[in-house]
């Protein structure tokens, strides 16, 4: 299993939960971070021929009503564009501060 950086784990979050909630059901493989399944409709399954052709045999888009509830999920667990920016730029801000001090040494 592949290690991720935060960068990809938040990539991979938002991506997969953005497309979510657009009533895509989203099947990725187990070596995806488990944070991805904030919400219904995204699957993940190990490596595996059979499993794959099951699952996508039963799979449909999510009803019309439940994208609301996967909008507000997404955005109760952090995973909007706003809350990535704000959490982005703090880190830059962090790192910038860290670089000031170093260079008053």
């Amino acid at each position: 299993m592949r290690k991720n950086s935060d960068f990809n784990k938040i990539t991979e979050c938002w991506a997969y939960s953005k497309a979510a909630a657009t009533g895509l059901k989203c099947i990725c493989s187990d070596t995806i971070t488990e944070e991805v399944e904030v919400i219904q409709g995204i699957i993940r399954l190990p490596l595996e021929k059979e499993e794959w052709k099951s699952t996508l045999k039963k799979q449909r888009l999510m009803p019309n009503e439940n994208r609301m509830i996967a909008v507000e999920m997404i955005e109760n667990c952090g995973f909007d564009l706003h809350s990535e920016v704000i959490r982005i730029e703090q880190k830059y801000r962090e790192n910038l501060h860290e670089k000031d001090k170093e260079d008053l040494k």
